[in-house]
């Protein structure tokens, strides 16, 4: 693929198979899903050495479709005909297929995959095959790095001894040692790929040292920034980021342990038994700095800045044993500094962070205030995730007194109300929004403006909802109280990722239909809200055109929520509406539970 790494000169075939796996795992593929088992798929997709080694002990499309690699797999087995995929210089795309991205390399792979092609190409150079990387290797890789599929193999007798001599039954015999007359000399080559890692092991214990110690920091400061996202901050979506960030940091290590021979596992790593804690000088020294923290700013910004730090190193020493190490740490590196740009808006946006702190017999006010506000939006960012039906009011699209319709939509069991407002001055927005204020907080539904920031706090709301084109996040917890939420309208994942880092308390997703309120030449309908079911753990809900017809089509996508208008306000009865809407999201979900 355009930009991707070269795998020492994988095949054709096997340049064709791993860029349909990377289609496919893009298109279908849950955060947990291995994407190793989607490249058994598009091995078996492909005529190879590899696909009929694999159906000589049952393993095929059919067995997959069974779920034995997972539901995934299965449902990309079913519907493998409609996955677009590409090679360096060539798209490859199946019946009424959008072509996949091109800006995906294989710098955004998973970990795990790229060990499989790490794995891949080293079996390559140990002479297990002569033509490149090939179906072949990827199998044994697949076998080699993954222990679950190794195991749901070995049930059908494909263990990767039987593998191996299916693939290459001259190499399983055992052949006389050539004899060497001058002995062998790893160093560098001109790419500054790795060196034989034994020999590290042996003459550069000082550089294994600074990888593991490193390694060490970076883990430990993850960890700090991950507590405070969790339990300071009770933002379960910063905290899920963080812990990636440290999980896929300690998968690879692996990238730094030495090459096995086929069929071996992976040796202990190198860096571990370099470590000498009681004769590192470092240890004790230390400034006046490190012994004290006056704020939790203090806290994020100092192990922020450990973190990144850390893997700044790790980059650079790590390219003296693995490019594909020094590349993985720099990319984390990235990462942390959009994380710690999601941290540093939690500190600002929420008074009970910041710096100031009274005390009264002993106890600090800061600490209690910190208490309170912390629950209250908690409070709302659990109401707004056990939500299920989200009206915006528009005065023009009533058929009945907007008054009435509020009434009547409260009283139907609306969660959340929106007042959408563009066309009134700020005077009779502000007075209908106070009015609607009162009207919800007597039915204990949450309350939101649409773009104003201003207008909600002035009026008492609980939020404020923006657009791509009105206030950031960031713009609109400048003017909102600490307590009151931000809502974002998102139309594609990118910008759905974007507002989980900005800090968002819950997003708009679509157009998923077509609607009355806004127009829009595209829409990126239910493919948008499976892909963002699959990926966004904050509350959000689908918008655009959706009626109680289109339910169960949203509920079978991913969703248990709607945000609604004309469905909703356009009805001589919209309480009847809105219960009805419930029903059905309450039916159809329970049903698919």
């Amino acid at each position: 693929m355009p930009g991707a790494k070269n795998y020492l000169g994988l095949t054709p075939g096997a340049q064709r198979i791993v860029a349909r796996c990377r289609a496919m795992a893009m298109a279908t593929a849950s955060p947990e899903d291995s994407w190793s088992a989607f490249l058994v798929l598009t091995l078996l997709l492909d005529e190879s050495l590899a696909s009929a080694a694999l159906a000589r002990f049952g393993i095929t499309l059919e067995w997959l479709a069974q779920g034995s690699l997972g539901a995934s797999v299965a449902e990309a087995t079913i519907d493998s005909d409609g996955i677009s995929f590409e090679t360096d210089d060539t798209v490859y795309t199946g019946d009424g297929c959008q072509p996949i991205p091109k800006s995906h390399s294989a710098i955004d792979d998973p970990i795990h995959f790229t060990c499989v092609l790490d794995r891949a190409t080293e079996l390559t150079r140990r002479g297990f095959g002569d033509g490149g990387v090939s179906s072949a290797n990827l199998l044994l890789a697949i076998l080699e790095t993954d222990e679950s599929i190794r195991e749901r193999f070995a049930k059908t007798g494909a263990t990767l001894e039987r593998i191996v001599a299916e693939l290459y039954p001259d190499q399983t015999q055992a052949q006389p040692p050539l004899p060497i007359d001058e002995g062998l000399s790893f160093a560098l080559n001109s790419e500054n790929v790795v060196v034989d890692p034994a020999r590290l092991a042996v003459n550069d214990a000082p550089v294994l040292r600074v990888l593991d110690a490193n390694l060490n920091r970076a883990r430990e400061g993850l960890r700090v920034l991950e507590d405070f996202a969790r339990f300071l901050a009770n933002d379960g979506n910063a905290s899920s980021q963080l812990k990636a960030l440290r999980h896929e940091l300690v998968a690879s290590e692996i990238l730094l342990r030495r090459p096995a021979k086929i069929g071996e596992d992976y040796s202990t790593s190198e860096t571990v038994s370099q470590r000498n804690t009681i004769g590192d000088v470092g240890t004790s020294i230390t400034t006046s700095s490190e012994q004290t923290r006056s704020s939790l700013q203090d806290v994020v910004i100092a192990n922020s800045r450990r973190v990144q730090e850390s893997l700044r190193s790790l980059e650079e020493f790590g390219k003296l044993v693995s490019v594909e190490f020094s590349s993985t740490m720099k990319q984390l590196r990235y990462r942390t500094y959009t994380a710690e740009k999601t941290l540093h808006q939690m500190l600002t946006a929420n008074s009970c962070f910041r710096d100031e702190t009274s005390f009264v017999d002993g106890q600090s006010l800061a600490a209690e205030s910190r208490i309170s506000t912390s629950t209250t939006r908690t409070t709302f960012k659990s109401r707004l995730q056990a939500a299920t039906v989200y009206v915006l009011i528009t005065e023009s699209m009533c058929r009945l007194p907007w008054k009435q319709v509020v009434e009547d939509v409260l009283a139907g069991g609306a969660d959340v109300l929106q007042l959408r407002e563009k066309n009134l001055t700020d005077r009779d927005l502000l007075r209908r929004a106070v009015w609607i204020a009162d009207a919800c907080r007597e039915r204990n539904a949450i309350f939101i403006v649409n773009d104003r920031a201003d207008i909600a706090v002035a009026s008492g709301a609980h939020g404020v909802h923006v657009g791509q084109d009105e206030l950031t996040v960031s713009e609109a917890r400048r003017i909102l109280k600490p307590e009151q939420v931000v809502g974002v309208s998102t139309h594609s994942l990118s910008q759905a990722r974007t507002a989980v880092l900005d800090a968002a308390d819950y997003i708009g997703v679509g157009p998923t239909f077509p609607s009355q309120t806004k127009s829009f030449e595209e829409f990126p309908g239910l493919t948008l809200v499976r892909a963002v079911a699959s990926e966004i753990k904050i509350p959000w809900f689908p918008i655009g055109g959706i009626t109680l017809e289109s339910v169960s089509d949203l509920i079978a996508a991913g969703t248990s929520r709607v945000a609604v208008t004309s469905a909703v306000v356009n009805s001589d009865q919209p309480g009847s509406i809105v219960r009805e809407f419930r029903k059905q999201l309450s039916r159809l979900a329970s049903v698919n539970t």
